[in-house]
C-alpha cells in the first residue's frame, strides 16, 4: 500500500512536470482570427493575446485604425496593442538563441527602450520559422518588410517595430523604435498598426483552439498528490 500511495505521488509529479515543460516550451503559432482557415493572426501560447497579421491594415494611420475598433467597425473586438505588449512581445521573439547580435540598449541616449538584433541568412537566419506566421507588409525582389505602429506611452508621438527578412546571402534585422517622427496621425503604403485582442484560449496550428492552464495550476497539483500520499502514508505506517 505504502507503494502504491507513494507510486501515484511520483507519477503526478512527473505529469505536471511534464506539463510545465510544454508550457515552457510554447512558442509562436498561427491563430486562425476570421475561423475560416486563413490564419490571419499568430499568438504566443499562454500570452492570452492574438496579433493581428501585418499587411492586414496597411496603408492606415493610428488615428484611422481607432475609428475602425468601434462596435460594428472592422476591427471590431480588436484594441491598440500598448507599447510594453509590443516591446516584450517581440523582444522575446527575437532575442533568442543562435542569434548574431543584439543590441538591448540600441540608441539609448533617445530612449533605453529600444533594441536592435541582426542575424545572418547562412543559410537561414534563427528567425526563419517567425516569418512565415507573422506576415508581411511588402515583397520586394530581395527581402520582404515589416513595419508595426504604435501609441508612445504618454505622447503623441508613434513608435514602430521594424523587420526585414531577406533571401539567402543578406542579414535579417529586428529593431524596436521609439525615437521616430511618426505621430498617430502619420500613414504609409507599407506600415501597419499593431492590434491585438485578449483571449482566454490560443489558437492551434489546425484552425481549432486550446486551453493553455497557467503553471501554477500543475504545480498545485503536484503538491496535492504529494501532500495526499504523504497522509496516507503515515496513516499505514
Amino acid at each position: 500500500m505504502k507503494f502504491k500511495y507513494l507510486s501515484a505521488a511520483f507519477t503526478g509529479l512527473i505529469l505536471s512536470a511534464s506539463c510545465l515543460v510544454n508550457v515552457a516550451n510554447a512558442g509562436l503559432i498561427e491563430a486562425d482570427i476570421n475561423g475560416d482557415g486563413t490564419n490571419k493572426g499568430f499568438t504566443i501560447e499562454n500570452s492570452g493575446l492574438e496579433w493581428m497579421d501585418f499587411g492586414i491594415n496597411t496603408g492606415f494611420s493610428i488615428t484611422q485604425i481607432e475609428a475602425k475598433l468601434t462596435s460594428g467597425g472592422a476591427y471590431d473586438g480588436w484594441r491598440l496593442a500598448t507599447q510594453s505588449e509590443v516591446g516584450d512581445t517581440f523582444m522575446g521573439m527575437f532575442n533568442i538563441a543562435g542569434v548574431d547580435t543584439w543590441v538591448p540598449d540600441w540608441k539609448s541616449s533617445e530612449d533605453p527602450s529600444m533594441w536592435y538584433a541582426s542575424d545572418a541568412n547562412a543559410p537561414q537566419s534563427a528567425w526563419e520559422s517567425i516569418w512565415a506566421t507573422i506576415g508581411y507588409n511588402t515583397f520586394h525582389g530581395t527581402h520582404n518588410n515589416v513595419v508595426g505602429m504604435f501609441k508612445i506611452d504618454g505622447q503623441a508621438g508613434a513608435g514602430y517595430v521594424g523587420l526585414t527578412n531577406y533571401f539567402q546571402g543578406h542579414v535579417d534585422t529586428a529593431y524596436f523604435y521609439t525615437g521616430s517622427n511618426l505621430t498617430v496621425n502619420s500613414s504609409h503604403e507599407q506600415y501597419s498598426t499593431m492590434l491585438v485582442r485578449d483571449v482566454a484560449i490560443v489558437s492551434d496550428p489546425n484552425g481549432g483552439t486550446t486551453d493553455v492552464p497557467e503553471p501554477s495550476t500543475f504545480a498545485i497539483f503536484a503538491l496535492g498528490m504529494v501532500g495526499l500520499a504523504s497522509r496516507r502514508f503515515k496513516k499505514q505506517s
